[in-house]
C-alpha cells in the first residue's frame, strides 16, 4: 500500500451467452396502489448462470394514511429468496408484505354511569366530538367532564392523542317556568280573584318538587291560607304549564252588636258572632216595644270585619219612641168624643195631668191617671170622669110678700137636677098665692137656685046673725067672707020695728080660719016703748 492507494486494473473479455430477465413481484392480496408502487423493476437481461440479486422494494415501509393520518404500515417482509441464478426461464422475485394497523385508541363516552358512544381514532387523527342529546326533552347536556363525578370540566380533544380517552357526560334537568299564582276569597265566600302583584314566577329544574310559598309582599292581612291546587300543595315540574294556584280564604273575625235603649246597653240582646274579614255585617234590628232607631246613631248600621275584634262593633241605639195616648172625657158616665185629646208622650213616661176640660155644673169625680205610657198605643187611655156637682139651693117663703127668713130652706142638689117639689110652709090662714122658679133646674149659680113660695092670706067665711030677743032669724044672716085676720068691725043693721040694738057679739070680728068661729052676732030685744 503506497500513501496514494492502489488501483487495481482489471479487463474483461465479454462473451456473449444467454440472457433471461428477472421479474418482480408481491404476493400479497389487497396492498394499496402504494405499495404496489414500491415493486422494482428490472429490464436488464442476465446471462444464464448469472447470480442475480433480488432487489430491494423502492420503499420497505409505506404508510396508510386517512387524511394525513397514518391509520397502518405496510411493512416489506422480504422476497422468498435473496438471490437465483439466471435461468433461461428468467428469474421470479416474489415478495411479501405484512400490514399492520396503526394502534387504535377510543373515545368512550359516558353519561349518567352509561356508555353512549365510542369512537376509535389513530393518534393524531382528527377528532369528531360526539354530540350528545338527551332523548328526554325534559333533560339538558351540560358538557364533558373528565372526572365520573363531574366535578372537572373538559373538552374532547381535536387530535386523538396516542392513548385512550374516558369522558364523562353530565346531564341535568331542564329549567321550565313555573308560577304560583294567589288567589284571595270574595266577600260573597265562593269566589276568589287573582292578586297579580303577588304572583311569583321562576324557574326550575325538571322533576323537582315546588311548594306553597308565601307570595311576594305576604299574605294580606286577614287572610288564611285554605287550599291549593293541585290539593297537594306542590307541583313537579313538567315539561307543560307549571302553575301552582294557592287560595286564601277570609279569615273569620269575632265580631259584636249591641244594643243600647235610651242609652243603656241591654246585654240580653247583644249578639256575639263571626264573619269572615272585609265582609260587611248589619245589625239586625232588635226593637223593644215603645222604642225606635236613633237617628241620631253615632255609629253606622254595618260595619266592615277587621282582624281586632274588639274594634268589631256595631252600637245600635234606639230611643223611646212617642207613643199615641188618648185623654177621653165622660159626663154621668157618657163619653163626650169630641172632647177626646189624642196626645203623644215618650214611652213609659208617666202622664199626670191631662187638659181639664170641665164643663159648667160639673165637677171632677175621678180619673185613671197616672198613666205609664205603654208601647200600645189603643192601651194608653187616661179617662176623666166628671160628674155632675152639687150646688145649693134655696126655698124662700113669702107671707104677703115679706119673706120670712127663719123659713127659707137651703138645701143642695146636683147640677141640672130639676126640684120641682118643696115643703109647703103654708101657716095658718094663708093660702099658696105663687111660686116662681118652679121647677127648678139646679145651675151652678147657688144666687140663681131659688124658688119662691108665695102665700097670701086666705079668704075665710064669716057670719053676721041677727037675734030678736035671743032668737036668731036665720034668714037675716049675712054670709060674707073676708080675708084672715082682716077686722070686721060693722055690719048691716037689721034692727026691726018695736025692736032696739042690745048688743054685738064677737064685733070687732078678727077673720080665723076657722068660719065657724067668724061671727058676729048681733042682738036686738024688744024696745019697750014708754
Amino acid at each position: 500500500m503506497v500513501s496514494g492507494g492502489i488501483v487495481f486494473t482489471g479487463t474483461w473479455t465479454y462473451t456473449e451467452a444467454g440472457k433471461a430477465g428477472v421479474t418482480y413481484q408481491y404476493s400479497t392480496t389487497g396492498i394499496p396502489a402504494s405499495v404496489s408502487a414500491t415493486l422494482p423493476s428490472d429490464s436488464n437481461q442476465y446471462y444464464l448462470g448469472t447470480k442475480v440479486y433480488a432487489k430491494t422494494p423502492s420503499s420497505t415501509s409505506i404508510d396508510v394514511t386517512v387524511d394525513g393520518v397514518t391509520v397502518g404500515t405496510w411493512t416489506f417482509g422480504g422476497w422468498d429468496k435473496t438471490n437465483d441464478t439466471m435461468v433461461s426461464g428468467g428469474i421470479v422475485f416474489t415478495g411479501t408484505w405484512t400490514y399492520e394497523a396503526a394502534a387504535q385508541y377510543t373515545i368512550t363516552y359516558i353519561v349518567d354511569g352509561n356508555q353512549v358512544h365510542q369512537d376509535t381514532y389513530y393518534a393524531d387523527q382528527a377528532v369528531t366530538a360526539y354530540s350528545y342529546t338527551p332523548e328526554e326533552t325534559y333533560l339538558t347536556f351540560s358538557g364533558w367532564f373528565s372526572d365520573a363525578d363531574c366535578s372537572v370540566s373538559t373538552t374532547v380533544p381535536s387530535v386523538m392523542p396516542a392513548e385512550n380517552l374516558i369522558v364523562y357526560g353530565k346531564i341535568s334537568y331542564k329549567l321550565y317556568d313555573y308560577t304560583i299564582k294567589y288567589f284571595y276569597q270574595n266577600e260573597d265566600g265562593t269566589t276568589y280573584t287573582q292578586d297579580t302583584t303577588a304572583t311569583r314566577s321562576n324557574q326550575a329544574l325538571y322533576s323537582s318538587t315546588i311548594s306553597t310559598v308565601d307570595p311576594i309582599g305576604g299574605v294580606k292581612t286577614g287572610f288564611v291560607f285554605d287550599h291549593t291546587d293541585p290539593a297537594s300543595g306542590s307541583i313537579t315540574i313538567g315539561t307543560g304549564s307549571n302553575v301552582l294556584n294557592v287560595y286564601y280564604n277570609r279569615a273569620k273575625y269575632g265580631y259584636t252588636i249591641e244594643y243600647y235603649y235610651n242609652n243603656t246597653l241591654d246585654s240580653t240582646k247583644t249578639v256575639n258572632g263571626t264573619a269572615a274579614f272585609g265582609t260587611s255585617v248589619s245589625y239586625r234590628p232588635q226593637p223593644k216595644p215603645g222604642y225606635v232607631f236613633s237617628t241620631s246613631n253615632p255609629t253606622s248600621g254595618s260595619i266592615t270585619i277587621g282582624t281586632n275584634a274588639d274594634s268589631n262593633v256595631i252600637r245600635v241605639y234606639y230611643i223611646k219612641d212617642q207613643v199615641a195616648y188618648t185623654v177621653r172625657y165622660y159626663y154621668d158616665g157618657i163619653l163626650n168624643s169630641g172632647k177626646t185629646e189624642n196626645l203623644s208622650a215618650e214611652f213609659e213616661a208617666v202622664i199626670s195631668t191631662y187638659p181639664n176640660k170641665v164643663i159648667d155644673g160639673y165637677k171632677l169625680d175621678h180619673d185613671t191617671a197616672p198613666l205609664k205610657i205603654t208601647a200600645t198605643a189603643s192601651a194608653n187611655v187616661i179617662d176623666v170622669y166628671y160628674v155632675k156637682d152639687t150646688f145649693a139651693y134655696t126655698v124662700e117663703y113669702y107671707y104677703d110678700g115679706v119673706k120670712d127668713a127663719s123659713k127659707t130652706v137651703n138645701d143642695t142638689a146636683a147640677y141640672q137636677a130639676v126640684i120641682n117639689s118643696y115643703t109647703d110652709k103654708v101657716i095658718d090662714g094663708y093660702k099658696l098665692d105663687k111660686v116662681e122658679g118652679k121647677p127648678l133646674t139646679i145651675s151652678s149659680n147657688a144666687a140663681s137656685n131659688v124658688i119662691r113660695v108665695y102665700y097670701v092670706k086666705d079668704t075665710f067665711a064669716y057670719t053676721v046673725e041677727y037675734y030678736y030677743d035671743g032668737v036668731k032669724d036665720a034668714e037675716k044672716t049675712v054670709n060674707a067672707s073676708a080675708a084672715f085676720q082682716a077686722v070686721i068691725d060693722s055690719y048691716t043693721d037689721k034692727v026691726i020695728d018695736g025692736y032696739k040694738f042690745d048688743k054685738v057679739e064677737g064685733k070687732p070680728l078678727n077673720i080665723s080660719s076657722t068660719p065657724a068661729n067668724n061671727v058676729i052676732s048681733v042682738y036686738y030685744v024688744k024696745d019697750p016703748f014708754e
